[in-house]
C-alpha cells in the first residue's frame, strides 16, 4: 500500500535458481549458492517440513489457538508488519518449531526491514503528521488547541495513544485518550490505518471519571449519557454497548466491570455501525467541539469534589 516491490524480475526468468539469485543480489546477501539454495527449498516442500509465516497487521490470541492447532510438520509463524512513512516494519509475535523441532532457549528476537525504522510510537508533538489530511486538521485546529484551552497540563505517551493529563483538586488526572484508530476496528478502512493516512481516536474514559468523582454513579451516568448523545459508545463487552447511554448503570454495575473484571471504561466515537473515529467527513469538527463543550462542564463539575 504505502510500500511498493522493490525487486522487478524479467519476463525472461525461467528457473527459480534464477529467482533466488535475483533476490540475494537485490538485499545484498548470499549465504549459498542460488542452486543450491533451490534444492534445499524443494527437500524442504517434498518432506512437507518447509515454513508457514502469516503476514498480519495486528495480534491478539486468537493467532496462539489457531497456530497450536494448525496440522503441518513444518515451522509456523506470524509476524506482523507495520507500514511505515519510509518502509516496513517486521515483528515476529509467535512461533512454532517443525514437528521434533525445539524452540530455541534465547528470546525470539524482532525484525525489521533494512530501512532499520524504529518502532513508533504515538506522540502529541508528531502526532499530525501521522494522520490522513482530514484528521491532521481536525487534529491542529480544533481538538489541540481545545485541550489546551481546557487547561491539559500533560501528555502521557503510549505505543497507540497518548492521554490527556487534567490538574483535578491538585492532581493531574487522565480523563481522555486521543491516539490511532484500533488494530482491529472492523469499521475502519484499511487505508485509515497506515502512517501517514490514519484516522483520529478520541475516547472518554468513563472509568477514570468514576473513580475522580469519587464512584458518584448519578454524575457518572450523567456525562456516558451526554457522550452518547454526542455519537460515543460503550464497548461491545459486558453489555456496555447495549447499555451505556441508554440505560442507567448501578454502583453494583460500575464496579462488576471496573473492578472485578478490570475493564477500561472507555468510550469510543461510533454513532453508527459503519462510522468509527474522526477522519474530517461532514459532521466531524462539530462533533469534537461537541466533545470540547461537553469536558468543560465535565472538569467544573469533577473539581467540585
Amino acid at each position: 500500500e504505502k510500500v511498493k516491490p522493490s525487486i522487478n524480475f524479467p519476463t525472461k526468468v525461467q528457473t527459480f535458481s534464477n529467482i533466488l539469485e535475483l533476490w540475494q543480489n537485490a538485499i545484498g546477501k548470499q549465504s549459498v549458492e542460488p542452486n543450491v539454495l533451490n534444492d534445499m527449498v524443494a527437500v524442504a516442500l517434498e518432506s512437507g517440513k518447509y515454513g508457514l509465516m502469516i503476514m498480519t497487521d495486528f495480534y491478539d490470541k486468537s493467532y496462539v489457538t489457531h497456530g497450536e492447532t494448525f496440522s503441518h510438520d513444518g515451522p509456523l509463524a506470524y509476524v506482523r508488519a507495520d507500514v511505515l512513512r519510509d518502509g516496513m516494519r517486521f515483528e515476529v509475535v509467535w512461533q512454532r518449531p517443525a514437528s521434533g523441532g525445539i524452540l530455541p532457549d534465547e528470546k525470539l528476537q524482532n525484525y525489521s526491514s533494512n530501512l532499520e525504522v524504529p518502532k513508533l510510537r504515538c506522540d502529541p508533538e508528531t502526532f499530525a503528521t501521522t494522520l490522513c489530511p482530514g484528521a491532521r486538521d481536525l487534529w491542529e485546529d480544533v481538538l489541540k488547541p481545545g485541550l489546551e484551552q481546557l487547561g491539559v497540563k500533560k501528555w502521557h505517551r503510549k505505543q497507540m495513544s497518548f492521554d490527556a493529563n487534567f490538574e483535578i483538586n491538585g492532581k493531574l488526572l487522565r480523563l481522555l485518550i486521543v491516539g490511532w484508530p484500533e488494530r482491529d476496528a472492523k469499521n475502519v478502512p484499511r487505508e485509515y490505518k497506515l502512517h501517514g493516512a490514519a484516522s483520529l481516536r478520541i475516547n472518554p474514559d468513563i472509568k477514570r471519571i468514576y473513580l475522580t468523582c469519587e464512584k458518584n454513579v448519578d454524575l457518572t451516568n450523567k456525562w456516558i449519557k451526554r457522550f452518547y448523545d454526542h455519537g460515543w459508545r460503550g464497548r461491545p463487552i459486558h453489555g456496555m454497548r447495549e447499555k451505556w447511554g441508554v440505560a442507567s448503570l448501578t454502583v453494583e454495575e460500575f464496579e462488576n466491570l471496573f473492578v472485578k473484571h478490570r475493564i477500561g471504561g472507555i468510550m469510543q466515537y461510533e454513532p453508527n455501525k459503519s462510522t468509527r473515529d474522526h477522519n474530517g467527513r461532514l459532521g466531524d469538527r462539530q462533533s469534537i467541539i461537541n466533545l470540547l463543550n461537553a469536558y468543560r462542564e465535565l472538569l467544573t463539575e469533577l473539581r467540585a469534589f
